[in-house]
């Protein structure tokens, strides 16, 4: 069984929801922050670099420009999943400033070259 590659499609509305996208200042996790935005909902970056998520955030906001007026909103909160009290301080950030959090996007290749290194070198 072999890995398989599909995209969702989706134009639902998103106006209500709270979505944090973990590693969204590129690549995917940025493309998934624009596609929920323009789609209204309330998008938390969760970025290592505050200034990388920033730029990112910007080029967003300037891309989707002419996209209508029923954009979401974009926050950036500091997370480093490689360190256990940047992820206390997160989720107890989270916590009090957020009363839910309806989707969680995880994409952080970084992280998992983390855990791949620290195995190859037999850290626990």
């Amino acid at each position: 069984m072999g890995f398989f590659h599909a995209m969702c499609n989706s134009d639902a509305r998103l106006d209500t929801k709270t979505v944090i996208v973990t590693g969204s200042n590129a690549g995917i996790g940025k493309c998934t922050v624009e596609d929920f935005y323009k789609r209204g909902a309330r998008v938390i970056m969760a970025c290592r670099n505050r200034s990388k998520a920033e730029k990112s955030r910007d080029d967003i906001i300037q891309n989707c420009h002419d996209a209508g007026k029923n954009l979401g909103e974009i926050a950036i909160v500091e997370l480093d999943l490689t360190s256990f009290r940047s992820i206390k301080e997160c989720a107890k950030k989270l916590a009090a400033e957020e009363q839910r959090i309806n989707i969680l996007v995880k994409s952080n290749r970084e992280l998992l070259q983390y855990f791949l290194r620290d195995a190859a070198v037999g850290d626990e």
